[in-house]
């Protein structure tokens, strides 16, 4: 299985808490890897951010569940990728920005 990719697109919810963000996120359980195979393994899923400013992405949750506890969401880029024990990480998932 190694080589085949896994795919996610990410959703993200607000709230507003006082003055800062607070942000739950989800996505979809990707069922079939790239190449059309059913996907069989445990998926593990990263959440990523780039502060406003920054170029490098900080790695801020890596879990099984397919929705974030909430979190406190500063202005920046998200996005989520996803890995099986024999695949590699997936490519990023689509791009959240907040300001």
């Amino acid at each position: 299985m190694k080589g085949k990719l896994l795919s996610i697109v990410c959703f993200l919810l607000l709230a507003a808490v006082s003055e800062a963000k607070s942000c739950i996120f989800s996505w979809d359980i990707p069922t079939k890897y790239t190449d059309g195979t059913p996907i069989t393994e445990p998926i593990t899923y990263r959440l990523y951010y780039i502060p406003v400013g920054a170029t490098v992405a900080q790695k801020i949750a890596e879990q099984t569940a397919i929705t974030t506890p909430s979190l406190l969401c500063p202005a920046g880029t998200y996005y989520a990728t996803a890995f099986t024990p024999t695949t590699a990480e997936s490519a990023k998932s689509n791009i959240l920005t907040l300001k």
